[in-house]
């Protein structure tokens, strides 16, 4: 997801605003469910998302990726995908860093 910085900050002051200027990294967390934290119960992508449909419609472009879930950099395939997602607990091995850096320099990924 791209983010506009205007937009971003408007979201961020709106919400400390109504939270007697509370950081609104301290909101976002206390808003989380305690019974959902360690599965990951919140999105800010969600949040930005959501805030972005209902006060900038008009500005917005909505366009389907190819996209996938890899356990490991080896299933990382620039050619298939827009973009691949490696998430923590689905990894099969430890991020080989240096073939990921290599592949963007060889703007393979």
């Amino acid at each position: 997801m791209l983010f506009n910085r205007h937009w971003l900050a408007e979201l961020t002051e709106l919400v400390e605003a109504g939270h007697n200027q509370t950081a609104f990294w301290k909101i976002f967390l206390a808003s989380i469910d305690v019974k959902y934290r360690e599965m990951s119960g919140a999105t800010e992508y969600e949040t930005y998302f959501n805030f972005c449909l209902d006060r900038h419609p008009d500005g917005l472009c909505i366009r389907r990726f190819r996209w996938r879930n890899v356990r490991a950099t080896d299933e990382v395939n620039s050619d298939l995908y827009d973009y691949v997602t490696l998430h923590w607990y689905r990894r099969q091995q430890n991020i080989d860093y240096n073939r990921l850096a290599a592949m963007v320099a060889a703007g393979a990924a």
